[in-house]
């Protein structure tokens, strides 16, 4: 009997900023926040190796089961997270309506894990959108600067 598998090891940092960029993630609860998408991610079984951003905008590295789709995983931390916060913290509290996702080698994760920890310390000499065209630049990502923001 033939049997057959497929392994997979993809890792993913992915971003997306609150509606309309408000500075919506408040000090006081962003903290639990981050805990509680490390809960969403262990209850499907990936791997949240971290998580971080600021008060408009937020950045996950993650490893995901191979039965997810990317669009699943992006769907699922953002509407259970928004309900986290809307029921414990900002009634009004609403993410974007879109994301970027980017594919992630090995070699670079330390990199992008730290990247992703010091975001408090990054933003303090660059804006998101700055930040976030750079990154779709880097990544080599079409993009339209005149409705990216809008």
């Amino acid at each position: 009997m033939q049997s057959h598998h497929a392994y997979t090891s993809m890792f993913y940092h992915i971003v997306w900023a609150t509606k309309n960029r408000q500075p919506s993630i408040d000090p006081r609860f962003k903290k639990l926040l981050y805990e509680y998408i490390g809960k969403v991610a262990i209850s499907k079984d990936w791997h949240l190796l971290a998580v971080g951003g600021v008060d408009n905008h937020i950045h996950v590295l993650i490893q995901k089961a191979s039965r997810y789709t990317i669009s699943d995983v992006v769907r699922l931390i953002k509407s259970n997270s928004s309900k986290f916060i809307r029921d414990k913290f900002l009634m009004n509290f609403t993410w974007q309506g879109g994301y970027s996702v980017f594919t992630v080698d090995i070699s670079s994760l330390p990199r992008i894990k730290n990247y992703i920890l010091n975001q408090e310390e990054h933003h303090r000499q660059m804006t998101f959108e700055k930040e976030y065209v750079l990154l779709l630049n880097r990544y080599k990502v079409t993009y339209d600067l005149q409705n990216l923001f809008s």
